[in-house]
């Protein structure tokens, strides 16, 4: 029970956070569509499709590895933050320069050139602040990260009015963004060092660690922790492009404005994401603790699965029934095929929920490359039907391949999870 509610605790306060930031992020891409236009929305989300990805890759799975090893060990925390700093600042300085050299070649739209430019250091801040928050999460700390966002996304949002006010470009509010971004990591290592301060003065942890399961080390060298975080890396970019390889492919069929009616759709996807995303963030640590407690671990999936369908059917019902409106009220007439897409879109939430639960199972159980090859397989297949689907429908095509997608990858994992006796045995 105390396993139960302090879940329940930590899903809430991940549950505000991502409510606060998807509700500012949402407002975000309202002011961009109605301030700057569909084309300059079309713009933002073409230098998003390359920021993300690269972002994960200058993270480099570091993140997850930290979250799932502290939960374990939770006095190694501070070793491994000194080990990142310098992978950090070496892998997203590396790639900041090679976005510079090339961008220009990744299309002929100066806006997006210079977009993406400024946008890149986004990769390296943001791998910088994800260090700081997988130690919170590991320690089941999530106030923090509650604050932080809420924060940064305040800063965006009041940022990116002053742009639209003073008519300024895409690669101005990518300016905003960034500077956004970094105010927010010098918070982020002033919380640590209070938060840091604070366990040492109560004797390190409001609980026992947990040992360790049989087989695991510590990890104090740069080398090993890239090693071991490799996979996490592999799975998070793979998973990135399996979202957002349908934009690239959207981008060399449809213009600036049909790139923006699609953007508006999924980013109500992305908003209706906030709760599942939210129990992600808390469950995990849990998950990876209960590795030695299968009955239990098993009883919290279940639970959880259910959950996830129940939700999933809802928000489908839902938008059958308003998105249409919806989409017109808050974005206005100009993104009305908008609509249309965002009723075939939002029904990748159920599968998506699934294959994310799943996924932290099997990372739990450290079946990281399971991932990896399922996510791989799935991945291919999208860009063949991606390509065929667009290319016939347009948005609509886009919205499919993304539902197709999500249920391949989910029946994938599940299957190869099935397999595994130590993860789905009764």
């Amino acid at each position: 029970m105390l396993s139960e509610r302090r879940l329940s605790h930590n899903t809430l306060i991940l549950f505000a956070n991502n409510g606060f930031t998807a509700f500012l992020a949402f407002g975000l891409t309202v002011i961009i569509a109605r301030g700057l236009g569909d084309a300059a929305l079309g713009r933002y989300a073409a230098i998003m499709a390359w920021v993300l990805p690269l972002s994960l890759l200058t993270e480099f799975g570091i993140g997850t590895l930290i979250t799932r090893n502290v939960a374990r060990q939770r006095d190694d925390a501070s070793h491994y933050l000194k080990m990142t700093y310098p992978v950090r600042w070496l892998m997203g300085g590396g790639i900041i320069a090679v976005v510079w050299m090339v961008a220009p070649l990744l299309g002929h739209d100066s806006q997006i050139i210079a977009g993406l430019r400024i946008g890149i250091f986004l990769a390296l801040i943001d791998a910088l602040f994800a260090s700081y928050t997988a130690v919170l999460r590991a320690w089941e700390m999530m106030w923090p990260i509650l604050i932080l966002n809420t924060g940064y996304l305040t800063l965006q949002v009041v940022g990116a009015v002053v742009v639209v006010v003073m008519h300024g470009s895409v690669a101005g509010l990518l300016a905003v963004i960034v500077v956004a971004d970094a105010i927010q990591l010098v918070a982020t290592w002033g919380v640590w060092q209070k938060v840091k301060a604070s366990r040492i003065n109560s004797n390190l942890t409001h609980r026992p660690p947990l040992q360790r399961g049989e087989g695991e080390q510590k990890i104090f060298r740069a080398g090993s922790l890239l090693k071991q975080a490799w996979p996490f890396m592999v799975a998070g970019v793979l998973a990135t492009l399996q979202l957002r390889m349908v934009i690239l492919i959207l981008q060399t069929h449809v213009g600036n404005e049909a790139m923006g009616w699609y953007a508006a759709a999924n980013r109500v996807v992305e908003a209706t994401r906030m709760l599942p995303n939210a129990a992600f963030g808390a469950l995990f640590p849990m998950l990876a603790a209960l590795v030695d407690n299968p009955p239990r671990m098993r009883h919290i999936f279940r639970q959880a699965a259910l959950l996830l369908v129940i939700y999933g059917v809802g928000i489908g019902g839902m938008a059958f029934l308003g998105a249409k409106p919806f989409i017109n009220l808050i974005f206005g007439p100009d993104f009305k095929a908008a609509g249309a897409t965002l009723i075939i879109l939002v029904w990748a939430i159920l599968p998506g929920g699934l294959r994310g639960l799943i996924t932290l199972r099997l990372y739990a159980y450290h079946r990281e490359w399971w991932v990896n090859l399922a996510t791989a397989c799935a991945l291919i297949i999208q860009v063949g039907l991606g390509w065929w689907l667009i290319g016939e429908r347009g948005l609509t095509g886009a919205a499919w391949t993304i539902v197709l997608a999500e249920i391949l990858l989910a029946g994938l994992l599940f299957g190869m999870a099935g397999r595994s006796g130590d993860t789905m045995s009764s």
